[in-house]
């Protein structure tokens, strides 16, 4: 799926209503760039290394723990499958 199918429709603010809040828990944070199969063997060779360079581990912990390789998806549009 390329395109969010709802389009723009997708804006809700979960403190307007109980059912806008009821409605926000069917979203998902998702990673653009998949943990498992792409940041972690990422960090490990970079471990392995015999110089890291500071940038690659900025880049990982950005990508791990901050909200920049997040993104918010609707469950009905949530691909949990091989991201490209």
């Amino acid at each position: 799926m390329d395109d969010c199918a709802y389009g723009d429709r997708h804006k809700i603010n979960p403190y307007r209503s109980k059912e806008e809040f009821v409605l926000f828990s069917t979203w998902n944070l998702d990673h653009k760039i998949e943990r498992s199969r792409t940041l972690v063997p990422k960090l490990l060779q970079i471990s392995l290394q015999d110089i890291i360079n500071e940038q690659d581990i900025y880049d990982c912990y950005d990508n791990l723990f901050t909200v920049k390789n997040l993104k918010l998806v609707h469950i009905v549009c949530h691909d949990k499958g091989l991201h490209k």
